[in-house]
């Protein structure tokens, strides 16, 4: 059969502590930063069992961090 993808609960933890993090290292107050730390944010918003569990759960975000990566494309820091 076919194999779901694998990953472990520090991929979810990372990206948290991505969110948690960027706040502080905006010092010049950039709305786009604050725009991509909701969004990130948004990633986490699943337990790492349920994206285990479920096919739907990780595609959707899946779609949703290729869409934060997709506008942040170009974006110097």
């Amino acid at each position: 059969g076919k194999k779901s993808p694998r990953f472990n609960d520090t991929l979810i933890s990372n990206v948290q502590e991505i969110a948690r993090l960027a706040p502080k290292l905006n010092i010049s107050g950039d709305p786009a930063i604050d725009t991509f730390v909701k969004d990130i944010e948004k990633l986490t918003r699943f337990e790492p069992e349920a994206l285990r569990v479920s096919a739907t759960v990780r595609k959707d975000v899946a779609t949703d961090a290729a869409e934060v990566l997709k506008r942040l494309e170009g974006y110097k820091i």
